[in-house]
């Protein structure tokens, strides 16, 4: 073939021969195919939306039986390390204020709060409920790095949960015949002044509240958990200054007073000896769950 022959034949278009492959796809094929995946993407995006839908539905199931049990808990790890730091000084009280109660007390926990990259052994911690948005109280704990002259004020505090119906907590007297255990929870006390019982109560009992859905009062949504929780036992702590003159008692830092050593019967050791000696000698507590 000469090269105008090679020349002609290159410019002449390309022919599949008669019966063989063609080259690409028609338009009406690319619009069914789009038409069957967008039917498949349309399920599975209709999957996708249920199983979101779902896990959120769970969470808001669960999430307020997480969250009831877990302040509980926080409640119950400072109580139990209650602590009596001073004969002069306020150590524990626990205010009736309807169904925003207030408790205030020196723990032996390790303080949340660090003061140059440090945590205190003793702190000053509390609890306690205010208005919040709406129906709703707000629960806050108290935390002082610092046990300064009013253990019982001042700190930061942190917020708990702001959907709260009722903070309540009742106080229980130890019995005179200590092994009368159907007198450990006949004497309930809506409030506690250390100072005016010489004594720690023998356990509190905490009543915690809780709506987790709705922006209105709905009591079928509401949420209870309660527990009672053993304190250690101190005996009876009496303040040799408590009918001195002010200028009289001692100041911070002053004559030395020396913290009673809680009763160990039944006790486990560690920062509250003595705090599990309750449920040692009472049997099962009343509370302790949620419904």
């Amino acid at each position: 073939m000469t090269r105008a022959g090679l020349r002609a034949s290159s410019r002449r278009p390309f022919a599949a021969p008669s019966g063989g492959p063609r080259a690409g796809f028609t338009l009406a094929e690319i619009i069914v195919t789009l038409i069957v995946a967008s039917f498949l993407l349309t399920m599975l995006l209709g999957f996708y939306v249920q199983i979101v839908s779902g896990i959120q539905d769970t969470n808001r199931v669960a999430r307020p039986l997480r969250i009831g049990p877990t302040i509980l808990d926080l409640i119950t790890t400072d109580l139990q390390a209650c602590y009596v730091y001073g004969y002069e000084r306020d150590y524990f009280e626990g205010e009736d204020d309807g169904d925003r109660d207030k408790i205030k007390f020196i723990s032996s926990v390790k303080s949340k709060y660090t003061f140059k990259g440090r945590a205190s052994d003793v702190t000053e911690v509390g609890y306690f409920a205010e208005q919040g948005r709406g129906p709703f109280l707000t629960l806050f704990r108290r935390e002082d790095f610092f046990i300064d002259q009013k253990p019982l004020l001042g700190g930061k505090k942190q917020k708990l949960y702001d959907r709260v119906i009722a903070f309540d907590c009742k106080y229980y007297k130890k019995p005179e015949d200590e092994k009368d255990r159907a007198a450990l929870f006949t004497e309930e006390h809506d409030a506690w002044k250390a100072d005016q019982e010489e004594a720690l109560p023998i356990a509190v009992k905490v009543r915690l509240v809780i709506q987790p859905t709705g922006e209105e009062f709905d009591e079928s949504a509401q949420r209870l958990f309660e527990t009672v929780i053993a304190l250690p036992d101190y005996g009876v702590i009496k303040n040799p200054y408590k009918d001195m003159p002010a200028d009289q008692t001692p100041e911070d830092g002053g004559a030395a007073t020396t913290t009673p050593a809680p009763a160990t019967t039944g006790g486990t050791g560690g920062a509250s000896p003595g705090a599990g000696a309750l449920p040692a000698a009472a049997g099962a507590l009343p509370g302790g769950g949620g419904r």
